[in-house]
């Protein structure tokens, strides 16, 4: 997938207004790659280092679920109008993280 690709994905799957731009987006997702490529190469990994296609999905569900928690994050309880939050931490839920298999190798150096 493109990074347009992506936008478009996150656009038809959240629900973000126009207010939400292609710029705020792309930060998500540049975000969410990070937290994918982390996952990924435990161990490290370089600027050579390709995205693997089959997480760009996991990136897109990554940068959907931070983008629901802006201006939430940390947040430990909140009620209003009979909805309930309440985040045990502000971080990548291990659901999505478990989706991501980890190459078990170092960086050749």
């Amino acid at each position: 997938m493109t990074d347009g690709e992506k936008i478009a994905y996150i656009r038809s799957v959240g629900n973000f207004g126009s207010e939400t731009t292609d710029e705020v987006l792309s930060a998500f997702l540049l975000k969410a790659k990070d937290i994918v490529l982390a996952t990924a190469y435990p161990y490290g990994y370089d600027e050579e280092t390709e995205f693997p296609s089959k997480y760009d999905i996991v990136q897109c569900d990554i940068a959907i679920y931070h983008l629901n928690k802006r201006g939430a994050e940390g947040e430990t309880r909140h009620t209003e109008n009979g909805i309930d939050r309440t985040y045990a931490n502000a971080d990548t839920p291990s659901d999505l993280l478990a989706r991501i298999v980890p190459h078990c190798s170092s960086i050749k150096e």
